[in-house]
């Protein structure tokens, strides 16, 4: 494996929330895109691929408030909405993973894992690996996209998978 790179999107942390789920905007409390859906990618990745030898981490703040869909009020924001990791892994190979807060107006989730024979992709409209209905494609040597991959599966149970 030569390296791997995760993005993915908490889409519950976007711009608006309701009053029952301020909490996932206050650092104090403990549920942030970093403790909850960065932790759980972070495990994914451990699983699949092993553990990083050395990794560099940053935690970024771009929004500074939300808007409360009850009432159209503002609160403020003190959890980071970014976390970016890279580094190594035990086996040499270079790894990412950017998580980041509210939905893409692209893939929600894309998981490249790139190897010498070929290459996996993961990937959702919905973000938050650990609850995403996934699509596992993959392709070998110089063929490009995936059209005839014979790894093409959806892994949710309503598509049937396992």
């Amino acid at each position: 494996m030569l390296g791997s790179t995760l993005v993915d999107s908490g889409v519950a942390w976007g711009p608006t929330a309701d009053r029952g789920h301020l909490y996932w905007y206050d650092d104090a409390n403990g549920a942030t895109t970093l403790t909850v859906p960065t932790v759980h990618a972070l495990e994914a990745v451990h699983h699949v691929l092993g553990g990083f030898a050395d990794l560099d981490a940053r935690l970024v703040r771009g929004r500074t408030e939300v808007t409360l869909s009850d009432d159209g009020s503002t609160a403020p924001v003190s959890a980071p909405d970014q976390v970016m990791i890279a580094g190594t892994l035990d086996s040499g190979a270079a790894a990412s993973i950017h998580y980041r807060r509210g939905a893409s107006r692209g893939d929600n989730l894309r998981w490249e894992i790139n190897g010498t024979e070929g290459d996996l992709v993961v990937t959702s409209a919905v973000g938050s690996l650990q609850v995403a209905p996934l699509l596992l494609e993959g392709g070998r040597a110089t063929t490009r996209g995936w059209p005839n991959s014979p790894c093409r599966t959806r892994t949710s149970p309503e598509w049937g998978g396992s």
